[in-house]
């Protein structure tokens, strides 16, 4: 308590925004540059029950409703906020209101006229977008001042129970109001394309590599993005409104999931397990407690918002744990690989400052303009990227160890296609040694084999000592290569004989001792004719 007081004081310091008690109207002038803060313009109302805008009219101008504090931030709060406050425009121009806050459940506007409260415009997560008087992805309204010259007094109702509300309020010209809006998409488009890039090239180099750890990481870009998009409004009103157990809690929901595949990727990226085993059971407890709130949270929604400043004490608590313990594995890393630590330190530190200021900025303990949700946003695309250029050398290293391995492997190939032929030149040695031919089912002396003729895929063995021929499912090619050149040779292309039985030579014919004639092919002519006979004739 003494710390959140200390926050308090600090902020009161340094200048916050407030909800003054004793709000004066704000006139915006002809020079009036926006954007302008309207807190110090403002008188907050907070009430338990469901009222109508007439009745809390009735009720401010009794003089009995005491005003809310004097801080933009209310932290958790079970109640409506009603906000009070006068404008007068000296240039009869349109102006743009715009609540800083993307995830306010419903906002309400109303404009005091004859003392009576007349519907502006209503917002919020609650409302598709086209529900929204201003399609916008937080709530913004346009005022008119025709009908006012004097000056406006204006209600609004802000609707963020079960939660943390926050309320920042900006006026802003359409002209500079839509100019901030463009350069805003273009910033926000640059962050989720980073965050989906990494998210595609990780999904890739997981399916490609085959490693865990880029599923990992692939999951946290995921996830951090549907944080990104859920901080800064696009993911509730396009996604899921009316449905307020997730409308209101996406951005820690994505935060669980995130850290679940943050945690194991921590872990792989270190080897924890093999390095350092007492941290890595730490960060195994606190990702088994973070996927039973994760269940939890989707089996008992209701139970969850019931209890959620406990909840998000105990996620948060968990977040600070996890965040120390990464930064031990980093710490301990970096003298063995400072380049491969030295990212992920880098995205530690941001992680040291993006959760400790979540944590403040929830509980109503910091005014969330010191820094403003674009630092948020811009604190977590820098972490995301810093977790990328480490897992860009995880990346490279992977690489290079598969490189040396297919280079091993090719080489191990040709080894191994070595020693095959070496064993079997070695076998065919050892049978001429023996003198024999081996098939498969047969086993014969060459000086039996008178000649060899193909018949389809089967060859037929014609031997001295035998009247028929041996059948055999073999190939020519394989048999002249098996059979040695001083005993054999080929007369055709289905035929080869044994040059012992040969007894003449022809034309385009040789003859065997016993009368069997053979023909000779073309091909096989030249080598032939040369040969001389072993057998007299």
């Amino acid at each position: 308590m003494r710390w959140a007081k200390l926050l308090l004081f600090i902020g009161m310091a340094v200048g916050w925004p407030s909800a003054n008690s004793n709000a004066e109207a704000f006139v915006w002038k002809e020079n009036t540059q926006g954007p302008i803060a309207l807190n110090a313009h403002l008188s907050a109302y907070a009430t338990p029950d469901e009222l109508s805008a007439e009745q809390v009219w009735a009720r401010i101008q009794s003089g009995l409703w005491p005003k809310q504090g004097d801080t933009l931030n209310a932290g958790f709060t079970e109640s409506f906020y009603w906000l009070m406050f006068q404008l007068k425009n000296e240039t009869a121009d349109p102006l743009i209101l715009e609540v800083k806050n993307p995830q306010i459940n419903l906002a309400e506007l109303y404009r005091i006229t004859d003392g009576v409260p007349v519907h502006v415009g209503r917002a919020g997560d609650e409302l598709p977008l086209s529900q929204h008087t201003n399609p916008n992805r937080r709530p913004v309204f346009q005022l008119d001042f025709l009908e006012a010259p004097d000056g406006q007094t204006y209600l609004l109702l802000l609707d963020k129970r079960h939660s943390s509300l926050q309320f920042p309020m900006d006026l802003w010209s359409p002209t500079e109001f839509a100019r901030s809006e463009f350069w805003g998409l273009v910033a926000h488009g640059v962050i989720l394309s980073l965050m989906g890039l990494a998210c595609l090239l990780s999904i890739l180099l997981a399916i490609n590599l085959k490693r865990t750890i880029f599923w990992y990481y692939a999951g946290y870009s995921l996830f951090s993005g549907i944080y990104v998009l859920a901080t800064i409004g696009y993911l509730y009103v396009l996604f899921h409104p009316q449905t307020p157990e997730w409308t209101t809690y996406t951005r820690p929901v994505s935060l669980v999931l995130g850290w679940i595949c943050l945690l194991p990727f921590s872990r792989h990226y270190f080897q924890a397990g093999k390095n350092w085993p007492v941290v890595n059971r730490v960060i195994v407890f606190i990702q088994g407690v973070f996927v039973i709130l994760f269940v939890g949270w989707g089996l008992f929604p209701q139970l969850y918002i019931e209890h959620i400043p406990v909840v998000l004490s105990v996620l948060y608590t968990l977040l600070l744990v996890s965040a120390m313990a990464i930064g031990v594995l980093a710490l301990r890393d970096f003298g063995k690989n400072r380049l491969r630590a030295g990212f992920f330190i880098s995205a530690f530190l941001t992680m040291l400052i993006i959760t400790p200021l979540g944590i403040v900025v929830e509980y109503g303990w910091l005014d969330p303009r010191i820094f403003g949700v674009h630092a948020l946003i811009q604190l977590v695309s820098l972490e995301v990227i810093f977790l990328a250029s480490g897992l860009f050398v995880q990346f490279k290293k992977i690489w290079r160890e598969r490189g040396d391995l297919r280079d091993a492997s090719v080489e191990a190939r040709i080894q191994v296609k070595r020693l095959e032929q070496e064993l079997q030149q070695k076998k065919v040695e050892q049978k001429i040694s023996r003198g024999v031919w081996e098939l498969r089912n047969h086993e014969l002396s060459w000086e039996a084999i008178r000649y060899i003729s193909v018949d389809g895929h089967y060859l037929e063995v014609y031997c001295a000592d035998k009247n028929r021929p041996l059948i055999e499912r073999y190939r020519m090619s394989d048999a002249q290569s098996e059979l040695p050149e001083e005993h054999f040779m080929r007369i055709h292309r289905g035929v080869i004989v044994g040059k012992k039985y040969v007894s003449s030579v022809g034309s385009n014919e040789v003859e065997l001792e016993d009368g069997t004639r053979l023909q000779v092919s073309k091909s096989y002519w030249g080598k032939v004719k040369s040969f001389k006979p072993l057998i007299a004739v």
